[in-house]
């Protein structure tokens, strides 16, 4: 039997490389936007230049937090408290990837999130989340297990909106929606972020792409079934902007150095409707 999908909803994470690290230097680089971290290193790095490595680690100060560059949900990641505890922990983190980020904890912790739903066209920015927890991180267990009566990161401990001030919060939003025209991305998204408490630096930990729960707590004024509607429609909608960029190409006159636009709007005009 033959299937035909309009649009395709992912609800599964998984080790994303594209998005939740290996662009993220990219915000740094380009608009300065705060990241968390140094130098994510591989596998080869640690075997070939462990000493050097183990210096760079110990010139960040500990505590330090080991974890897989391009995973997420808490898993492989481990607070280190001397060199010992990096080496083991490192060791614990390649179990789930071949790239390692080393970061210095952020001292008078608060972890905030916020949601982003659109597209390049318009991205609007939900309420900002507090997470509360008495532990050190947020495990893969607190999260998502808890005994099978977790509903995944929707049971949380959480405060929305988050205690934090104004200014702390329009930085957030310009932050999160700026991130997202960057990364060009499309639907919803969750953008995690530490807050020093003390010094009011905000640092950008992660983005991800497939955020638990799909951050729907975070739409107080958005029913569910009007957030899954919009991600679809976005879907619907990436997906026949990049059909006609690619129907474009069909028409292209080598002779005539430009496009053919006649067959190219009547055959848009039959196909997408």
């Amino acid at each position: 039997m033959n299937y035909y999908y309009d649009v395709l909803l992912n609800f599964l994470d998984g080790n994303v490389q594209f998005y939740e690290w290996d662009s993220l230097d990219n915000l740094e680089y380009y608009k300065r936007i705060p990241l968390v971290g140094v130098d994510s290193k591989t596998l080869n790095d640690f075997i070939n230049n462990e000493s050097d490595i183990l210096k760079q680690v110990k010139d960040l100060t500990y505590p330090v937090i080991v974890k897989p560059a391009r995973l997420g949900s808490s898993v492989g990641i481990t607070i280190a408290k001397n060199e010992n505890d990096v080496k083991n922990a490192i060791k614990e983190a390649l179990k789930y990837d071949e790239k390692i980020l080393v970061e210095k904890v952020v001292d008078n912790l608060k972890e905030l999130n916020c949601s982003v739903l659109g597209d390049k066209d318009s991205y609007k920015a939900s309420l900002i989340e507090e997470v509360t927890s008495s532990k050190d991180i947020l495990s893969f267990e607190d999260k998502y297990l808890n005994g099978g009566k977790t509903k995944g990161m929707a049971s949380a401990d959480r405060i929305i909106p988050a205690n934090i001030s104004k200014n702390i919060t329009k930085e957030i939003e310009e932050i999160s929606l700026e991130a997202c025209k960057l990364l060009n991305t499309c639907g919803i998204v969750r953008i995690d972020y530490l807050l020093d408490t003390k010094t009011n630096d905000v640092y950008l930990n992660e983005i991800n792409i497939i955020p638990g729960s799909l951050s729907f707590y975070l739409w107080k004024d958005m029913s569910y079934k009007n957030l899954l509607t919009n991600i679809i429609e976005l879907g619907i909608k990436k997906y026949k902007n990049k059909a006609l960029f690619l129907f474009s190409a069909i028409f292209f006159d080598k002779s005539k150095n430009n496009f053919d636009l006649e067959p190219f709007f009547s055959f848009k005009r039959r196909t997408l409707r």
